[in-house]
């Protein structure tokens, strides 16, 4: 009697077995037959839609007595008019303000510039 549960149980694990290496199988084939369609010519095609638009990243150098009066002055400005603004948007609100002074004004703005050295180091 025992040697027939123990053929049964014996008969059932391998029962168990072969459906499961055929489950994984069908997987692994599905699996492949997609990563091969995506790989392959006939595949999907790419995104047509363009990638958001990324910021440009620019680094600067400035004094560091101008940079804390100048960016706190304007900071300072910001709040009071209810408009805070972080220090890349003070710096492109300067450049479109730039734009708009004619160019005797422009040229007296660069003339009152001091010159500061080049590199991160002053």
């Amino acid at each position: 009697m025992t040697d027939k549960i123990k053929n049964k149980l014996i008969q059932s694990i391998k029962a168990e077995s072969d459906a499961t290496k055929q489950k994984v199988s069908q997987i692994l084939d599905a699996r492949f037959a997609k990563a091969d369609a995506i790989l392959s010519d006939k595949g999907p095609k790419k995104r047509t839609v363009p990638k958001a638009e990324r910021n440009k990243v620019y680094t600067f150098s400035m004094p560091p007595t101008e940079h804390d009066d100048l960016f706190n002055k304007l900071k300072d400005r910001t709040y009071d008019l209810r408009c805070g603004l972080n220090m890349s948007e003070l710096a492109r609100v300067g450049l479109h303000a730039l734009l708009s002074v004619s160019d005797s004004d422009f040229k007296k703005i660069v003339e009152f510039l001091k010159r500061s050295t080049k590199g991160r180091r002053q």
